[in-house]
């Protein structure tokens, strides 16, 4: 299955959402370094090559929302959302317990 999604294309996606992720609404022109870590997400990564790339199966994540989600597949946007919002917390809790173990 090909991922590669044309650079063009993802451009036209990245506009379209106004750089903000569909998952969590963050902003990728809060920064430099959002920007940086700004792209655009297969929504159902499973769909047949002919239909992979279709406008309507891109959304713009951010890095943390795109490397969570990975290659699950979602049927509405709202079901990935709480999904993420879950992982978010998790890992929140997971940050502040290293950050204690290392740093006190």
């Amino acid at each position: 299955m090909s991922k590669v999604i044309p650079p063009k294309l993802k451009l036209k996606i990245l506009a379209r959402d106004n750089y903000l992720c569909r998952y969590c609404g963050k902003d990728g022109f809060e920064s430099f370094e959002s920007w940086c870590y700004i792209d655009v997400d297969h929504f159902d990564p499973t769909l047949p090559d002919t239909e992979i790339n279709n406008e309507n199966n891109l959304a713009t994540a951010c890095r943390f929302c795109n490397s969570q989600k990975g290659d699950k597949g979602f049927r509405t946007i709202q079901e990935a959302r709480a999904f993420l919002v879950q992982r978010r917390i998790e890992k929140f809790k997971e940050f502040q317990m290293r950050k204690k173990e290392i740093r006190g």
